[in-house]
């Protein structure tokens, strides 16, 4: 009898345990998005929007970020640090847009300065990236110097495909030069004329 009630008192124990343990790993912000892949060009600036909701007593804090595998990715975004406040459920979710620039898949072949004049060839055409999109609980900002560091991190997938566009040489700058110094040249004659006119 006292066998039975011992392992009675171990279950209850284990089953209480396991209660605070889960709700401890449940506690947290949470995350929602409508898409999780995008088609972008090279070097170019693309947003995205994910929601955000925090349905626990304590407010929260939440930064976004991206995993290490978008190696060259440059991310920002409107806020360093979105507050999220308690008590925000689900379908209140806070939309928070972050943007990122894409590196360039292929160089371009420039004649001046690297940087004009330029053409690009595409031997590579598109190349994927596939992560994640991180959202952290930071630390209270009105804690100067207090607080805790990031608390809890929770992820969405991400996949970001780049194409490489190619183009070929432009001139324009070619043509704008040569008309710059076709005008300097017509002004400096019309001068000239002007002078032996008047003399």
């Amino acid at each position: 009898m006292k066998n039975i009630n011992s392992n009675s008192w171990k279950i209850v124990f284990i089953f209480v345990m396991l209660i605070m343990f889960s709700s401890f790993v449940l506690a947290g912000p949470g995350v929602k998005w409508s898409q999780q892949s995008i088609i972008v060009e090279g070097g170019s600036k693309s947003c995205m929007t994910y929601s955000v909701y925090n349905p626990w007593q304590k407010d929260s804090y939440l930064k976004v970020s991206l995993s290490d595998d978008f190696d060259g990715f440059d991310i920002f975004s409107k806020f360093e640090k979105q507050f999220v406040p308690a008590h925000t459920m689900s379908d209140d979710a806070i939309p928070v847009e972050f943007c990122f620039k894409t590196p360039k898949i292929c160089k371009d072949d420039c004649w001046l300065f690297n940087k004009f004049i330029c053409k690009q060839d595409c031997p590579e055409t598109r190349k994927e990236f596939t992560g994640k999109v991180i959202v952290k609980e930071v630390s209270d900002p009105s804690l100067e110097g207090g607080g805790s560091a990031t608390q809890m991190s929770i992820s969405a997938p991400l996949t970001v495909r780049i194409d490489c566009v190619p183009h070929s040489r432009n001139y324009s700058l070619i043509y704008i030069f040569i008309g710059l110094i076709a005008g300097v040249l017509l002004t400096i004659n019309l001068v000239k004329n002007k002078k032996n006119k008047n003399k």
